[in-house]
């Protein structure tokens, strides 16, 4: 079975965004820690690797690791915040060295909550720049949107706004707040599922209407949050196949629905929910804070799309 590996080998970063759920004190991976892990990909089934972070263009070994796994024919995703890709030039140094695709982190349309959200003014401006300079180069480029108490109410606001600066508006995978490391430190910038729900449907329905692909990315809602939109969440066909192992070489052979619910947690009332068995449930932190109570069974069975568009 083909597979995507996610590897997290930089912890440091431009960036100091309130809700980020990486922990910056662990210690980044060296070169041939990174290269150790990837050796064996060819005999894996290994399909595409997302490399992430922190912030993987920080580091000076990023074109060299590229190459190196794009020589073994495997694609090679960047999730990054693009402020290193306002430089053209580096973006085609990227591309020569194999890049495939772009996942660039963009979390607000306005400049001051951007910069507010992330703690590093100036960087807005950057980032626009690079999907600008993606774009122009004909290069794959999708957007990742986190959803948050400083920015949910806008978010429908935000794809108006893509579709008016980008001629071509890029892809989308939007995520609900993960509660962890940093956001544990901000609880403030964690809103209510319920709050943010309405404008989340708002967004998904301006997407569909205006022809813009989106994703609703694993780290978040419940599928009671996402009736009749099942198709746009990818989380379902991982939690369906018991032999995904996705990030085998680095998290061993567990499936994904094994160490995904090790952090989630459900309420009494999911037992009788007819998703239960295909929903992972809340995180454990969220529910730490907010509880369970927001959580509502669908009882009605749905038929599930898994026609899913590709976004990394």
């Amino acid at each position: 079975m083909n597979q995507q590996i996610c590897l997290n080998f930089e912890t440091k970063c431009n960036q100091k965004c309130f809700f980020c759920n990486r922990d910056s004190t662990e210690p980044a991976l060296t070169t041939l820690q990174v290269k150790d892990k990837l050796k064996n990909l060819s005999n894996q089934n290994v399909e595409n690797i997302l490399l992430s972070g922190g912030e993987p263009t920080i580091r000076e070994d990023l074109l060299g690791l590229i190459e190196f796994i794009s020589n073994k024919k495997i694609q090679v995703t960047l999730l990054t915040n693009g402020v290193k890709l306002a430089d053209k030039e580096y973006c085609k140094n990227l591309i020569n060295a194999g890049l495939n695709e772009a996942l660039v982190s963009l979390h607000s349309h306005k400049e001051k909550v951007s910069d507010f959200l992330t703690q590093a003014p100036g960087t807005f401006k950057k980032t626009i720049k690079a999907i600008h300079n993606l774009q122009d180069l004909k290069f794959p480029v999708f957007i990742s949107h986190v959803l948050c108490s400083t920015n949910h109410k806008e978010a429908v606001d935000f794809c108006k706004w893509l579709k008016k600066e980008f001629s071509n508006p890029p892809k989308i995978q939007t995520s609900f707040v993960m509660p962890a490391a940093s956001a544990l430190n901000n609880t403030w910038i964690i809103p209510k599922m319920s709050e943010v729900e309405p404008y989340l449907m708002q967004m998904i329905k301006y997407c569909i209407m205006e022809n813009i692909d989106f994703l609703i990315s694993d780290c978040g809602l419940p599928l009671c949050y996402l009736i009749g939109y099942e198709k746009y969440v990818p989380e379902i066909e991982k939690m369906t196949n018991p032999n995904n192992h996705i990030d085998i070489i680095l998290r061993g052979k567990t499936s994904y629905k094994q160490r995904i619910t090790k952090n989630k947690k459900k309420g009494a009332q999911c037992k009788m929910c007819s998703k239960n068995e295909i929903c992972s449930g809340i995180w454990k932190n969220y529910a730490k804070i907010y509880g369970c109570s927001e959580l509502r069974p669908i009882k009605q069975q749905v038929k599930l799309d898994h026609s899913f568009m590709q976004i990394p």
